[in-house]
């Protein structure tokens, strides 16, 4: 091929790097991490702490919606023809939005292992 050890040395070590890139950036953490967060929020204040008030200070519709997101409740089941898919619960959420759900909440995402 016609390249020279100090060339081959350097793509080996590029290569390298972005190996560990790939490897540390994340884009998804489990939904259990945020939820902990949230029940130890709750836990301040059972009354003004809830599902409802986080989605108002996250900027989000509903608390049904945040409540999805975190793996509480199941999406809705869906029907495309003749094809049922029933609801399923999700067990990871965005990068993004983990550290808006936190930061409603009033923690830093870097308390958060994962954020």
């Amino acid at each position: 091929m016609g390249l020279t050890s100090l060339r081959v040395m350097r793509l080996l070590e590029q290569a390298y790097d972005r190996r560990e890139l790939g490897e540390t950036n994340v884009r998804a953490i489990g939904t259990a991490v945020v939820r902990e967060r949230f029940e130890a929020w709750r836990a301040q204040d059972r009354v003004a702490h809830t599902w409802l008030e986080l989605a108002r200070l996250a900027g989000f519709d509903s608390s049904s919606s945040v409540q999805r997101m975190l793996g509480e409740i199941a999406n809705a089941p869906v029907t495309k023809g003749e094809v049922f898919y029933p609801g399923r619960v999700r067990a990871t959420i965005s990068v993004e939005t983990g550290s808006r759900l936190v930061r409603a909440m009033g923690y830093a995402p870097s308390e958060v292992p994962g954020l």
